[in-house]
């Protein structure tokens, strides 16, 4: 009887196993891009830009949990839906006041404060701030179609 020699089992050669895990990580680190959040396209005031303001020239919008609007304008509540917001917005700077500045002339005065309530969802405080954006008005001084561009984020 002929004996088999047990023959033992190859061995991989795994020096350059550590070579060719670093090439991959740099790989894929240089060529995945990593994408970043956009947020709310808003120009923001800068440190210690405060101005005083007529408490008559500040229009608030209050959102609860439920995303229903209670619009104020002094002694004015009203409670609106998210679709009319526009309108009311456009009413409101109409018959509202325009400052009589001469590098001002004709914009509007009012301010358009969005308050929301603690657990109120963000996608109502966006689609009542993309409503105040869509509004528009025809100054009174130039005749040209402007849009509200004083918008104030409050704390409820």
């Amino acid at each position: 009887m002929i004996k088999k020699e047990r023959r033992g089992v190859p061995e991989v050669n795994s020096s350059s196993m550590a070579d060719i895990a670093f090439l991959l990580l740099i790989f894929f680190l240089v060529t995945t891009t990593i994408s970043s959040d956009k947020g709310l396209m808003m120009i923001l005031p800068g440190e210690g830009d405060e101005q005083v303001v007529n408490k008559q020239n500040i229009v608030t919008l209050n959102i609860n949990e439920e995303g229903q609007v209670l619009a104020t304008h002094g002694l004015e509540n009203k409670m609106l839906q998210i679709q009319e917001i526009t309108n009311y917005c456009q009413t409101k700077v109409l018959k509202g006041n325009f400052s009589k500045k001469q590098d001002e002339r004709g914009t509007s005065l009012l301010i358009f404060s969005i308050a929301a309530a603690d657990r109120s969802k963000v996608d109502y405080f966006v689609s009542v701030l993309d409503q105040i954006k869509k509004a528009k008005y025809t100054n009174p001084v130039t005749q040209e179609e402007m849009r509200i561009t004083k918008i104030s984020i409050a704390n409820s």
